[in-house]
């Protein structure tokens, strides 16, 4: 501490130096084993002798004590008072072997004598042999030589038992060795000092990772990007102090706190990274499944304006972290997750409720939040996970969907005694095709009817009659009618371009890269009919083609591929993106809530943003500019403070004053993910709010775009104002 210039407040503990020097010393007084060593060397010496000049030399020692049976003493050490008998003390203590019989051993024919004696002696050697107290104090000090020229680990083992039986502690026999081994003195210094000392450069290469400060960019040095780090901690006093070359810590549980949190961040990017690949790598499998899913109902159902654009990515609940969601599935076996996503459930017709639908190589599974009902964790986590419907993959016949517009989809499920399941999914177009490709659901049909027949519990039939009406939205439900606004024409297209298959490259040792003349094949003859061809009448490839997918490997073998260099298309006037030319600015909006966008053309913002509305497209979508970016936002979530006259003004300058790290960074690393294939921010585990009195859904609550009258998660309001609002429904995907 004094080399670092770390302030020290002396620790009162005992030094046992004093029981040491009791024992070993050689002079000014000398200790037990010299004054053993000094009656070994009188003819007359035996124990009561030695046991006269203990007590003689001894009995004003703090740590010394006659005991009251005769031949005993007492030494009173750190951990507690040890009983000896001197009996046999002095005899023991002699060595009589003297060398030149060492020697006649030595020269003995048989191999066995000489090993008796290992001693290095010399008939020479004139002097008297060493004592065995002696001995011990030599080796001892060979020890301790040893131990200082290195940096020791001590471990100390407990014998919790005299049986040999596992699970079974006897507390006197634990405590005895506890106390005797001196581990409450070390705990106990320990904890007056500090518990953990690193060098900065060390500490902040581990721990960097876990600021957003330090990652993943540092330019300062090692100590102040240290008190960067511990700034999260938000350590306080005495907690924490940083000498000339280290950095140290009072307590161990901020070193758990900073290995979990390090743990958390290392596996989040890696899933990014993994993420980021597969989705270059699967590919070809999500083309197929576009193409099966726009197929399903090519020119029989309206579409919705962005359904028939947006990327598909499979996982957007984020089950690749989301460990207690994936606990409720461990039971089933090892079930890889196809598709995930956040639903309105019907289970009730007209009470939608919140849940998220996960769909893996086994099983349709219905998750949701419900009150933990387990008496011991009730405290600590009020609200859990639940199952609430499985349906074996084999045991779905199909799928019903009506003529319009809605995200309203009826799995019809034999024999099951809940029933169908009736659910509202704005991403029903990718999760069909998901199943249509499921190799256990191959007689798996979608039907169009706008009179949808529903099988609820105990087998009761209801209808729902689904009717055009040009407020119906994404679908409102009236008793057992459903009112859908209009959408996209039946035969609207999407551009399903085939992808190309990637040029091989084998790299040999010493010959670089050599290009494969014959690539593999696709799995499709013709590329170029199939790219130009319409997805309604293109070949279905098998499942998991183009890497596998999610449920293994293709057919055919599959070279790894590469990306593919393409011109960026030009931002279009209807589509969001960076802001470009003069824009009129209708009105001026402050957010009311944290908005992040789940499309290319939507705009992220936070609470408390100012933004511009350059263009209102919908009754519940206006599009706006912030900082220099343009795209589409929920008229719910803003408020309107200002109204110009139709000034215009150029896209470069930022309105608000808002720092453009926020929201820019967020956008661009969200856009990243998506197209790497990450998905939505997905489900986090399952705690309380800030209001502290509802359970949260597995995602925020957007409602709309995907059903304009779902309900909104159950989540905790948020500072005494209520949650965001759902997401309006614009017809869009």
């Amino acid at each position: 501490y004094a080399a670092e210039a770390i302030p020290w407040e002396p620790i009162d503990y005992f030094n046992n130096k004093i029981c040491c020097d009791l024992i070993e010393s050689k002079r000014d007084p000398i200790g037990v084993l010299a004054l053993l060593d000094d009656v070994c060397n009188f003819p007359k010496g035996d124990d009561g002798k030695f046991l006269d000049k203990l007590g003689e030399s001894f009995m004003q020692h703090a740590h010394f004590s006659m005991a009251g049976a005769t031949r005993e003493f007492v030494i009173k050490h750190y951990a507690g008072d040890v009983t000896y008998n001197s009996e046999g003390f002095v005899d023991k203590n002699k060595d009589l072997l003297f060398h030149d019989f060492i020697e006649l051993a030595s020269i003995s024919n048989s191999r066995f004598i000489p090993n008796l004696f290992p001693e290095n002696a010399s008939v020479a050697d004139k002097k008297r042999p060493t004592t065995a107290g002696f001995k011990i104090k030599t080796s001892i000090q060979s020890l301790v030589d040893t131990l200082s020229k290195c940096h020791p680990h001590y471990i100390r083992c407990i014998k919790p038992n005299e049986r040999k039986q596992r699970n079974l502690f006897e507390n006197d026999l634990v405590q005895h060795q506890v106390r005797y081994l001196g581990l409450l003195e070390n705990v106990r210094v320990r904890r007056a000092g500090f518990a953990f000392r690193q060098f900065y450069d060390k500490f902040f290469y581990r721990f960097r990772v876990c600021s957003e400060a330090t990652w993943p960019r540092w330019d300062g040095d090692m100590k102040a990007g240290c008190t960067k780090i511990l700034e999260i901690m938000h350590l306080e006093g005495k907690a924490v102090a940083y000498g000339k070359t280290k950095v140290f810590i009072r307590a161990p549980e901020t070193i758990f706190s900073l290995e979990e949190m390090r743990e958390r961040k290392v596996q989040t990017y890696a899933n990014r990274i993994q993420r980021f690949f597969l989705r270059f790598a699967l590919r070809r499998y999500f083309w197929e499944i576009q193409v099966a899913g726009n197929n399903a109902y090519s020119n029989k159902k309206d579409r919705r304006r962005l359904s028939v654009t947006r990327p598909f990515t499979g996982d957007y609940v984020n089950c690749r972290e989301n460990y207690q969601l994936k606990a409720l599935i461990e039971p089933h076996g090892k079930e890889k997750v196809l598709f995930a996503d956040n639903i309105n459930f019907h289970d009730k017709i007209g009470k939608p409720v919140r849940r998220t639908l996960l769909l893996t190589e086994g099983a349709l599974y219905v998750v949701g939040v419900d009150k933990n009902k387990d008496k011991v964790t009730r405290k600590q986590k009020p609200f859990v996970y639940c199952l609430f419907r499985r349906a074996p993959a084999e045991k779905l016949e199909g799928a019903t969907v009506s003529s319009f517009q809605d995200n309203f989809v009826n799995v019809r499920i034999p024999g099951d005694p809940l029933g169908d399941v009736l659910f509202e999914c704005r991403r029903k177009t990718e999760l069909l095709g998901t199943i249509l490709k499921h190799p256990k659901c191959k007689s798996f049909r979608v039907d169009v009817n706008d009179t949808m027949s529903i099988t609820q519990k105990k087998n009761k039939k209801v209808a729902l009659q689904f009717i055009a009406n040009p407020q119906g939205g994404d679908g409102k439900i009236k008793g057992k009618k459903v009112l859908v606004g209009p959408g996209m024409a039946k035969d609207s297209k999407p551009d399903l371009t085939e992808p190309r298959q990637a040029e091989v490259h084998t790299i040999t040792p010493g010959h670089g890269p050599i290009q494969r003349k014959n690539p593999l094949p696709s799995s499709s003859s013709s590329s170029s009919s199939s790219s130009s061809s319409s997805p309604a009448v293109s070949s279905t490839p098998k499942y998991g083609g183009g890497g596998g997918g999610f449920g293994g490997p293709s057919s055919t073998p599959r070279s790894v591929p590469t990306p593919t260099p393409s011109p960026a298309p030009a931002p279009s006037p209807a589509r969001g993106g960076a802001a470009a030319g003069s824009r009129p600015v209708l009105c001026t909006v402050k957010a009311l809530f944290d908005f992040e966008a789940e499309n290319a053309d939507e705009l992220n913002f936070k609470e408390g943003d100012i933004l511009d509305v350059v263009e209102k497209v919908e009754k519940e979508w206006w599009r706006g500019e912030l900082r220099g970016r343009v795209g589409l936002f929920p008229v719910n979530y803003v408020e309107v403070i200002s109204s110009t006259g139709g000034a215009s003004r150029g896209g470069g300058a930022p309105r608000g004053g808002a720092a453009p790290s926020s929201g820019g960074s967020t956008s661009s690393i969200r856009g990243s993910a998506r197209g790497g294939g990450i998905g939505g921010s997905g489900a986090s585990s399952p705690s309380l709010g800030r209001g502290g009195a509802s359970a949260p859904a597995p995602s925020a609550p957007r409602g709309g775009r995907g059903g304009g009258t779902s309900a909104p998660a159950p989540s905790a309001p948020r500072g005494g104002f209520g949650a965001p609002p759902p997401r309006g429904g614009r017809g869009r995907g």
